[in-house]
């Protein structure tokens, strides 16, 4: 128990420095520095956010752009959307679609540029997954194989229960009780659902997805 318990304040040590540097609600992040420099040149960056920003355009490419961390603007249009409870004009999401574009975000030895001016990251849904993964590294570096890291709807898996695969509880989306049940060893389950964050209009749903 001694060694669990100062393994798991070394994991979460690690989020908290991981954090500081990637968060893009946080103003001294790197993340919130490379969007200042949106448009302009190359803003520095250490190593975990260029790792991240390397791994969120593979999977730009892999998805076709369906996934794409360059979609702030959007996202922030949405949360003043449902802050208000209403819709925004048209014009105003086309305004902002014309900023979101995974190809205009590059990584070089100096840093990480945004091409566009106005344009901004946010790794709401890649960041946990990106940390949890790290704090995995730090737990199996203390010599625990058997663990479960979880951050919100992500979840890390380590090993097994006793010899048993972990057992991962999917909850329903529209009622109560779970809609699967997965057993997992080594691996990662992410979820996400429209409902928790979101807001309506007309009766219809309008999620953060």
């Amino acid at each position: 128990e001694p060694d669990a318990a100062e393994a798991i304040r070394a994991a979460l040590d690690a989020a908290a420095a991981l954090e500081a540097r990637i968060s893009e609600w946080r103003a001294d992040s790197e993340t919130s520095a490379i969007n200042r420099g949106a448009g302009g040149p190359s803003v520095p960056a250490g190593p975990d956010v260029r790792d991240l920003v390397d791994l969120s355009i593979v999977w730009a490419r892999r998805t076709g752009g369906a996934f794409d961390v360059t979609g702030g603007p959007l996202f922030e249009l949405w949360e003043s959307a449902r802050r208000c409870g209403a819709l925004p004009p048209d014009a105003e999401i086309e305004s902002c679609r014309a900023l979101v574009g995974y190809e205009r975000l590059s990584v070089g030895p100096e840093g990480v540029r945004l091409g566009r001016a106005r344009m901004r990251l946010g790794f709401g849904g890649i960041g946990k997954g990106f940390a949890a993964d790290r704090l995995a590294e730090v737990l199996r570096a203390s010599g625990f194989e058997d663990f479960i890291v979880a951050a919100g709807g992500d979840l890390r898996i380590g090993g097994s229960r006793g010899g048993t695969p972990w057992e991962i509880g999917i909850r329903n989306p529209r009622r109560d009780g779970l809609l699967a049940v997965c057993g997992l060893g080594d691996g990662a389950v992410s979820t996400s659902g429209d409902y928790e964050r979101f807001f309506e209009v007309g009766g219809v749903r309008y999620s953060h997805i």
